[in-house]
């Protein structure tokens, strides 16, 4: 009898290992599935800075020829092309600064709408 009950209570335990052993096996390739996902997603993100880095030297530089081919005074050439060279940082900056505000603002309304119930 004794018999039995062991090789029950091993089969049972056989049992519960094999589902702790597929549990951990799905939990392995789910996370390596958003692993491979959030790699994919990154190597996108460089290829579309990449481009956009292009397109503005591209935009830059037909900038830079019209302003020369322009009839304006040096000094104004020069400000209009430093001017266009630190636009990009520029607006880093400032969505930067508006990003934080629109953050404080979300704060601001959703402890406004809890005070108000």
């Amino acid at each position: 009898m004794s018999g039995d009950s062991y090789s029950d209570h091993l089969t049972k335990e056989n049992q519960n290992l094999q589902s702790d052993i597929d549990k951990l096996q799905n939990d392995y390739n789910r996370y390596g599935r958003v692993n491979e996902y959030y790699l994919q997603d990154e190597v996108m993100l460089v290829y579309i800075q990449k481009m956009m880095s292009v397109l503005y030297l591209v935009i830059y530089f037909g900038f830079i020829y019209l302003i020369i081919v322009s009839d304006r005074h040096i000094a104004v050439k020069i400000l209009l092309g430093a001017l266009f060279a630190t636009l990009p940082f520029v607006v880093h900056i400032v969505t930067a600064y508006l990003y934080s505000t629109y953050l404080q603002t979300i704060e601001f309304l959703k402890l406004g709408t809890v005070t108000r119930l």
